[in-house]
Parts: structure tokens; sequence; C-alpha cells
């Protein structure tokens, strides 16, 4: 009887003082920031360096679940400070589909031991909108866990080394990108791109923000395509598995 509990994710910010995650203090030095969730009553530590989150070890807790709760907490993030800022949309026609997307798969099994998954997640929000400048922001995260045989939760599997990849396209005409210093995009005429790699570890996340694309026809559509590259020891091998956001104008 496999992920029998079902986790809510509450931040203690937006009132949410019941429920079994909840989100604690948030400390933060020039570089580096320390969010603490609270999964089944149980501190998790996340560390954000750079936008980059990296996920300490929770001996006890599935770990599946943590990471959809790594993933709800900076989507909540994202709509407050959304909140927060001073959102402008003059247009008469708005952007529409999904924000998320999550994608997971098998890609071998351990004899006695367990299954190994892989995942990818993508959550992408305009942050503004003006017609012809668009600004967004997101979440993308890749990750991998085993689910024992013997055992009804799933446990960290640590990646030799684990690429996250996001690149961003924006349709129009004429497209002029925006890209803010230091956040580890780069740009060509229409798309932005990012790539992180960390070695030994079984979940990297970046949080970004305030992309824009301008274009005096107007910005169309809005691609996220995240992907996670994983290589483990046990087989030498490469897999990938994608995420992709698509927002369309809509009429």
């Amino acid at each position: 009887m496999k992920r029998l509990l079902a986790l809510l994710v509450g931040l203690l910010t937006v009132g949410a003082t019941a429920g079994i995650v909840q989100a604690a203090n948030t400390s933060e030095t020039p570089e580096v920031r320390v969010h603490a969730l609270y999964v089944q009553g149980k501190p998790v530590k996340i560390i954000e360096k750079n936008g980059t989150i990296t996920v300490v070890e929770t001996p006890g807790l599935d770990r599946k679940k943590v990471f959809e709760a790594v993933n709800d907490y900076f989507v909540r993030k994202h709509k407050l400070n959304k909140i927060k800022s001073t959102t402008i949309d003059v247009t008469s026609t708005s952007f529409v589909g999904e924000n998320s997307d999550y994608r997971e798969r098998k890609i071998f099994s351990i004899p006695n031991e367990g299954d190994v998954y892989i995942a990818a997640y993508a959550y992408c929000e305009i942050e503004y909108d003006l017609f012809s400048r668009v600004s967004v922001g997101g979440y993308s995260a890749a990750y991998s866990w085993i689910d024992p045989y013997d055992y009804w939760w799933t446990q960290e599997y640590k990646a030799d080394k684990l690429t996250l990849s996001i690149t961003l396209k924006f349709v129009g005409v004429g497209i002029s990108l925006s890209i803010p210093p230091g956040i580890g995009f780069t740009g060509t005429s229409d798309t932005a791109s990012f790539s992180e790699t960390e070695y030994y570890t079984d979940y990297l996340g970046y949080d970004f923000s305030g992309i824009e694309a301008a274009s005096l026809g107007g910005i169309w559509r809005i691609e996220d395509h995240t992907s996670g590259t994983f290589k483990f020891s046990y087989t030498g091998n490469y897999y990938t598995q994608g995420a992709t956001v698509i927002l369309h104008r809509g009429s």
C-alpha cells in the first residue's frame, strides 16, 4: 500500500497554520538562503544558492513527497511575490494554458532493492503582460528516487551527475530579450537558456524571475522546456526526462 499519506502543503506566511506540511523560517545571507519546511511534522531544510535549490537528506520521510512539497513551496512563493508586486495587464487577451507540467518514469530496476525513477517539473508564470512586453518567472526541478520492494515509502537515490536545463522560447515578430544580470540565463534573439550541473545529488531545482521579452507586434506564445539528465553509476548510462509548459495568448 504505497503513497497512502496525503500531503498538505501550507505556507505560514499566508496563514496556513495547520496541516501536514508547513513553511517555517527563511534566513538569508547575500548568496545563500535557507528555507525550512515541515513535512509530516518533521523539518526539511532547503538550501538556495544563487537560485539553485538543493534538498538535504530526510530520513524516514517519503522522498518523493518531500520533492512535491518543495515544488509546491516555490510555486506558492511565486504567487505571493506576484501579489506583492505591481501586476500590469492592459491587454484585451490574456495568456492561457497550464502553468505547470510534471513527468516521471521508471528507468531501471535493481534486483532485490527497487525501481529507480526520474522526474522533471516545470512551472512558468506571467509576472506582467503589456502585450508588447511580457515578463515571466518560474521554477524548474529534476529529481530521482528508488521505490524499495520491501517498504511503502520512496527513498533517496542519488545520481552521480545531474544536469538541469531550462529553455524559454518567446514567439512573436522581432523579439528582443532582457535577462536580469546574475541569474545564470543566456539569451539569443528569442530564447533564454539555463543549465546547471550538480554531482551526487537526487534533487536540483532553479528559481528564476524577471526575464522579459519585447515585440511591437506582441508576444503570442511562451514555451518552457525543462529537462533533467541523470547519470547513475549502477548502469553508467545517461537518462533524460523532460517537462514542458506552453502558454499562448487567447482570443
